[in-house]
């Protein structure tokens, strides 16, 4: 029964889908904005950090998990349908409605990215085609090439696959806007140079068709509404993986001093449970750098790199005004440089205050 009840868990993913829909039928646009910024931060006070370990899970608990992230993708597919029809229909809605529909479905495939993620990790076929085709639709054609490149080289600075530790997060997520299709491109060609073949539904050019139909299907549905919409989705949806990216390994790229090459795996960790089954453990990054292919409900806490003082909904906004960012954050991380094991996350607080030693006080 209580491996049964952390399956259940999970179920969390559906969340920002759920409240999409809903906020929508009931006229209140912004709801998923909320519950990223307002509600999740508030439920890590009642539920904590994960264990240090995953239960071992049996043989049917781990079917049911793996499948989870695929039942996720069809739902993902039919609210697709649904935003299309509800752009059919913005004629009948204030600006303002319309305005915040688009940026509440921007914040939902933003998390829906992270079950994008968990699928292009998986050795199925099927499964990394679906975690493509979820974010082609919105207009990232480029997540998977763009992410198996910066699993080659993740503390790569140049390439713009770490932040350079002076680097406000604005300026890395222009830069890789940029930078990412280059990237991703070469890393296109790289892999079908070494299949020896060209296999069209797994090359970058499929997925920008995707991409070029969405679009079309779009401005189809919506008129000039859904033709913009597209083009806010094709920006901001990369911009915010940046931001994320930004938070997970500032610091930590080659111009900081630190031992090891572009191919050494390190990445800032945050513990809290419910963002944890949120983004289906990607907040434990860590482990899932040092081993990529382990599934999402085998990732687990690690003391082997750094930990953040907060989740993601409060360092996103400690990230948009970078001098409180530097402040905040650069004696945590010489902290963990001299004392590594000190460190410790906000528990079942908001934020965790460090000094230089990576001394650690819930707030």
């Amino acid at each position: 029964m209580k491996q049964w009840l952390g399956v259940a868990g999970y179920l969390a993913m559906f969340l920002p889908v759920v409240v999409l829909v809903a906020g929508h039928t009931i006229g209140f646009e912004w709801a998923p904005v909320v519950l990223f910024f307002g509600v999740y931060p508030l439920i890590r006070l009642l539920t904590g950090e994960v264990k240090d370990k995953q239960p071992l899970w049996t043989e049917a608990a781990s079917r049911t998990l793996a499948a989870m992230p695929v039942v996720y993708a069809a739902c993902f597919l039919g609210v697709y349908a649904w935003v299309l029809h509800e752009f059919a229909a913005a004629d009948g809605r204030s600006t303002a409605d319309n305005v915040g529909f688009t940026v509440s479905i921007v914040v939902t495939v933003a998390l829906g990215s992270c079950v994008s993620h968990a699928l292009v990790h998986c050795r199925g076929a099927i499964q990394r085609r679906l975690g493509s085709l979820m974010m082609a639709l919105y207009g990232y054609p480029f997540f998977r090439a763009e992410h198996m490149a910066h699993h080659a080289m993740p503390r790569h600075v140049d390439a713009a696959h770490c932040p350079r530790v002076h680097e406000s997060m604005w300026w890395f997520a222009i830069r890789r806007l940029w930078k990412v299709p280059m990237e991703a491109m070469d890393w296109s060609r790289g892999v079908q140079a070494r299949a020896g073949h060209t296999n069209v539904i797994d090359s970058l050019g499929f997925w920008c068709g995707v991409s070029v139909a969405s679009l079309a299907a779009m401005t189809w549905a919506g008129g000039w509404y859904g033709a913009i919409s597209f083009v806010v989705f094709a920006v901001l949806l990369p911009m915010l993986n940046s931001f994320v990216a930004y938070i997970q390994h500032w610091g930590l790229g080659v111009d900081n001093g630190q031992p090891g090459g572009i191919r050494k795996q390190v990445g800032w960790e945050d513990r809290c449970r419910m963002q944890a089954l949120t983004t289906l453990n990607l907040s434990l990054h860590q482990h899932h750098h040092e081993r990529p292919n382990d599934a999402y409900f085998r990732l687990e806490p690690s003391d082997r790199g750094p930990v953040l003082p907060a989740g993601y909904s409060v360092m996103v906004l400690i990230a948009l005004v970078p001098p409180l960012w530097r402040r905040l954050m650069m004696p945590r991380l010489e902290g963990w440089k001299t004392k590594p094991l000190v460190q410790k996350g906000a528990g079942k607080g908001l934020y965790c205050v460090a000094g230089a030693a990576g001394k650690t006080e819930a707030a």
